[in-house]
């Protein structure tokens, strides 16, 4: 796992693992649409009651989102979660 200390934000295909590249681009995703549609990270705790630091340093990319955190996110966004999985794939074929 990345330092915390001056780590900087993954980008989507900023790593040559696969599993690690998908996951920036599943986050990237999520954190795209969670701005589209005004909310803060605050606003996503209440709605997934994931705590908002965690949840900020997924969207960076100095922690990775698990399962869980990723399917609350996605319900929190109304997204199916199984769409973006496959929406997300794509992109990186």
């Amino acid at each position: 796992m990345p330092s915390t200390s001056g780590a900087k934000s993954r980008q989507p295909s900023g790593s040559h693992d696969p599993d690690v590249a998908y996951l920036c681009r599943f986050v990237f995703r999520l954190k795209a649409e969670r701005l589209a549609r005004g909310m803060t990270l605050r606003d996503l705790e209440k709605a997934t009651g994931i705590n908002n630091a965690h949840l900020s340093r997924a969207e960076r990319g100095i922690t990775e989102a698990g399962v869980v955190v990723l399917r609350r996110w996605c319900r929190a966004l109304d997204l199916n979660f199984e769409d973006v999985c496959q929406e997300v794939a794509k992109q990186g074929e």
